[in-house]
């Protein structure tokens, strides 16, 4: 193993993304370890509609396209997320209604779009049908141009 400066390693991470504190917008400040946990905690419960588009999506049974679900990201947590096709699926259920909801929805939006991921939103109804969910997040995916 070849040592760096510090007693560190070619493999181990630049000190820059060590840091457990991350700046988001406003100076504000979110714990990476507090989102992880949180993530791990959504992982477990999942609505029928959910699962039933995460059998469709898990194991790259989606056109070969690896989706991660309650994926962090930042300061927030995507629904589920494809890294190669850099697509965020969010499900808008009952919860985002609101106009409080609708305000965070768009500050997520905006912090995932400046890291260059696009966010598909599906509701809640359309994963009464999965396969039909599924077959739109395909469409996206072959719209821009992948697979």
């Amino acid at each position: 193993m070849v040592e760096r400066e510090g007693g560190r390693t070619a493999l181990d991470p630049p000190r820059s993304m060590c840091s457990r504190n991350v700046p988001v917008s406003g100076g504000a400040m979110f714990t990476q370890d507090l989102t992880l946990k949180r993530a791990k905690r959504l992982r477990r419960p999942m609505t029928p509609q959910e699962l039933g588009l995460w059998l469709r999506l898990k194991n790259r049974q989606l056109g070969g396209f690896k989706f991660r679900r309650q994926h962090p990201f930042g300061p927030h947590i995507l629904d589920f997320y494809c890294a190669e096709a850099r697509l965020a699926v969010e499900i808008d259920g009952q919860a985002h209604w609101s106009d409080e909801q609708a305000r965070h929805d768009a500050r997520r939006d905006a912090y995932v779009r400046s890291m260059g991921v696009e966010t598909l939103r599906l509701s809640a109804e359309l994963l009464r049908e999965p396969g039909r969910a599924a077959a739109t997040i395909l469409g996206v995916l072959r719209e821009r141009g992948l697979r």
